[in-house]
């Protein structure tokens, strides 16, 4: 019996934040539309931009925080394709990830080389001349 009397309580509890939250979006994108009647487009600053994202995100929260109430964190089944895998499932501990490669010294040396000189300067330095 206590666990209904819980339920039911948090169930108002959840509904009723929605529902405020929904108020808190009504009064933000009234708010902002008042505040840009009659302004020309491109008017707008800061302050109606962050009224606008707050009417946003609590009509958001709102409306599926009243519609859902405290089914809201109900667990679900997900479907065997999507669930996530132990670490390690797909490749040994041991070995790297497929297509690594270290950034050797040698490697970023070639590199700086190949950026800093033109392609005659290199084949000259590959030759034992100088560039």
């Amino acid at each position: 019996m206590t666990s209904r009397h819980r339920n039911l309580r948090r169930d108002l509890v959840i509904r009723g934040m929605g529902l405020l939250a929904v108020g808190v979006c009504i009064l933000a994108i009234a708010f902002v539309a008042h505040h840009l009647a009659g302004k020309p487009i491109g008017a707008e600053n800061g302050w109606d931009l962050s009224f606008t994202a707050l009417g946003f995100v609590t009509g958001s929260f709102g409306s599926v925080a009243a519609a859902y109430g405290h089914h809201l964190f109900d667990r679900v089944e997900v479907a065997s394709r999507w669930r996530q895998l132990p670490k390690g499932a797909l490749i040994a501990q041991d070995d790297p990830p497929a297509g690594f490669r270290a950034n050797d010294e040698l490697g970023f040396a070639d590199n700086t080389i190949a950026r800093r000189y033109s392609s005659t300067a290199l084949r000259s330095l590959k030759m034992g001349g100088r560039p």
